[in-house]
């Protein structure tokens, strides 16, 4: 037996008292982020070294105690720690050249987020949270596995959504070799999303360019409203929506195409148009374009 990790994403149907929570922790989640930013780059400046997560997780015990900032007590002390090793593997990023400088968040520009790494359970339609309580959920598939990690997510139309890393096992079983007869080549482009090996076109369904004409109506309401008001508001929440649901469509497409060319074929080969060349990225069956092999 082999251990794996799969992701399942529920949408979540809290109380008002219970989403209250949710923001304020998330509020908890991007302070802590900031704070200790700021100070890491304080100590660096003084003393040309680095603090790592040990030290921050001393000090952030030390705010729990101190007046100003007792109210971190309120939040779950989980996701307050987790917010130091995302800033952590941040720096790590950045020092391994993967990644830019770590941002400050952002009250309007990032989403409300945080993340529990245990003590969270599915138990019926209910999500069980520390320090909550059980949220009801929209249950729409079982959850196979054991639970290890949960992100809490708001979407900018203000719906709450939790992502739960799963922990399970499979059976150690060799791989049967692919057909040739079952495998099949996938060249994606622009005037048809796809083409297959074997001659099937797949159009694009654009769904954006059949929505354009509502987006901008919308976008022309909001654009009306005055800064700061309930109605603009609304007009934002609803242009929100709009591109929720194209959103929605591309991913419901994207997730039908795909399981049927599993179900379909031992092997497909994909090309990997992001390869870079020193004029830019190489275009789509160019020379240096590679094949991806994935087998079930």
């Amino acid at each position: 037996m082999s251990a794996h990790k799969k992701a399942y994403r529920y949408r979540l149907l809290p109380t008002s008292e219970q989403e209250a929570v949710f923001v304020r922790w998330a509020g908890a989640r991007r302070w802590t982020y900031n704070h200790f930013l700021t100070r890491r780059i304080a100590h660096y400046k003084e003393t040309g070294k680095s603090l790592g997560y040990n030290a921050l997780a001393r000090e952030l015990t030390v705010l729990k105690q101190e007046p100003e900032t007792a109210w971190l007590r309120e939040c779950n002390a989980q996701s307050l720690q987790q917010a130091l090793r995302d800033l952590d593997t941040a720096f790590g990023n950045f020092f391994g050249k993967r990644a830019k400088f770590p941002r400050f968040r952002s009250k309007k520009r990032d989403r409300p987020t945080f993340r529990l790494p245990a003590e969270v359970r599915v138990e019926g339609t209910y999500l069980y949270v520390p320090k909550i309580g059980f949220v009801r959920l929209v249950l729409h598939r079982p959850v196979e596995g054991v639970v290890k990690s949960a992100t809490f997510t708001q979407d900018a139309t203000g719906a709450w959504y939790v992502s739960l890393v799963v922990h399970f096992e499979l059976p150690d079983v060799a791989p049967r070799p692919p057909r040739p007869e079952h495998t099949v080549g996938v060249d994606l482009g622009l005037k048809d999303l796809a083409v297959l090996s074997d001659g099937t076109r797949v159009p694009a369904p654009k769904h954006y360019r059949r929505a354009e004409r509502k987006l901008a109506r919308l976008q022309r309401h909001l654009s009306r409203c005055q800064r700061g008001s309930k109605n603009r508001e609304k007009a934002r929440q609803a242009v929100a929506r709009q591109h929720l649901k194209v959103a929605n469509q591309r991913r419901d497409f994207l997730h039908r195409l795909s399981i049927g060319l599993v179900r379909q074929f031992d092997a497909i080969a994909v090309e990997d148009v992001r390869r870079e060349t020193r004029s830019g990225i190489t275009p789509a069956g160019g020379r240096n374009s590679e094949a991806m092999f994935l087998g079930h």
